[in-house]
């Protein structure tokens, strides 16, 4: 589950890729989703956009690693 502000819960995220870059816009990571998680113990503490993209829809997201 991601949960984001204000506390939306994603439902859908099973296989989707997952697109991270950081607030200057340098891609950080890309990948595919683990069932319903995503791995973010690679990130350091910062301001990231993830994108993730399945079949049917495109979501992007700020979020923050504190």
């Amino acid at each position: 589950m991601i949960c984001t502000s204000p506390f939306r819960k994603l439902e859908s995220i099973e296989e989707c890729r997952d697109h991270w870059r950081s607030v200057s816009g340098q891609k950080i990571k890309e990948g595919r989703t683990d069932g319903y998680k995503v791995d973010i113990n690679s990130l350091a503490k910062g301001i990231y956009f993830i994108q993730l993209n399945n079949k049917e829809n495109i979501t992007r997201l700020k979020f923050i690693k504190k």
